[in-house]
């Protein structure tokens, strides 16, 4: 097994959004290879394997049927060519990245986007 480290931004708090996304750490424990799962009798039952499955396929369904429904309203994907948001965000994001305080970084991202901030 190894140790790994990983992060995540914690955007809501059970379904109301957060005032200011909260970022934070976790670590766990993962299996380098199949013996290692078979040494800690750590598999899945046929049951479970059959539910993983069906939820991988579930999901692949509702991800072609949601982009196929959007397509046909004549709704596109949000890029960063055709979302006024989707620019003002990545403003936003490098100068946050960059050290900016978050209000002077809004500030400036709307100013240089021509998008208001979202209150």
């Amino acid at each position: 097994m190894k140790t790994v480290k990983a992060t995540g931004t914690a955007a809501t708090n059970n379904g109301e959004k957060l005032e200011k996304p909260l970022p934070f750490e976790y670590e766990f424990s993962a299996y380098e290879s199949k013996a290692e799962m078979l040494a800690a009798n750590d598999m899945l039952s046929d049951d479970e394997l059959v539910e993983a499955k069906n939820r991988v396929r579930k999901n692949a369904a509702r991800n072609r049927a949601q982009a196929a429904a959007l397509e046909a309203a004549g709704i596109e994907k949000p890029t960063l060519e055709n979302s006024p948001r989707m620019r003002l965000m990545a403003i936003y994001k490098s100068l946050i990245a960059g050290g900016t305080p978050e209000m002077q970084a809004r500030e400036v991202a709307s100013t240089v986007s021509g998008v208001p901030w979202p209150e």
